[in-house]
């Protein structure tokens, strides 16, 4: 092969490879250089959460001694003075776009106190309405077994209206709820 040939194939590899080494190494300096502001982003919004499902609340405190599973990630006391008054029960169903994080609050009637979608994919205009305060508001006060109807529901059978092209998502919204409520249901068996 003469001296020209190997130029013409080897230097373009060369250079690419130079090129797609900066490049990783820009992006690995921009992700150590933000990754400490987005986890105190991610708490701040995690903790704003809490504070939406279960308001009577002043303080939080995980339930260390509660094994998460299935769609249950976390569960918070919620106290005002000592007393609890509730729980925030962290849950990631799948919903049509991925998983959704997803805090609800139950208190110690086992009523939802509140839904908040904390991150997902879902479609905009479809599945990203499950964010909105009039599908949210739907939860408050249900208990058990909260159901998804395409038309009609009926409150005081624990059933919510679906959003319009995202059943997949109102369907998701409403496992997470339920999970939340049995998970508080078996912390307080165990008290």
């Amino acid at each position: 092969m003469k001296n020209s040939n190997v130029k013409e194939i080897v230097m373009p590899g060369v250079i690419l490879f130079l090129i797609v080494f900066v490049s990783v190494a820009v992006l690995a300096w921009c992700n150590s250089a933000t990754y400490d502001k987005i986890q105190a982003i991610n708490a701040e919004n995690t903790q704003k959460a809490r504070q939406n499902v279960l308001s009577s609340a002043k303080e939080f405190e995980e339930v260390s001694d509660f094994k998460a599973d299935g769609i249950v990630k976390n569960v918070y006391k919620g106290t005002d003075g000592g007393k609890c008054v509730g729980y925030c029960v962290s849950v990631a169903p799948s919903g049509y776009g991925g998983e959704m994080e997803i805090m609800v609050g139950v208190d110690n009637d086992l009523k939802l106190t509140g839904i908040d979608i904390v991150s997902s994919s879902e479609t905009a205009g479809l599945g990203k309405n499950a964010s909105k305060e009039s599908f949210r508001s739907q939860f408050e006060g249900l208990t058990k077994t909260v159901t998804v109807k395409k038309s009609a529901p009926k409150k005081e059978n624990n059933e919510i209206q679906a959003l319009s092209g995202a059943t997949i998502t109102s369907n998701a919204v409403a496992d997470g709820a339920n999970s939340a409520i049995e998970a508080v249901e078996k912390i307080k068996e165990a008290e």
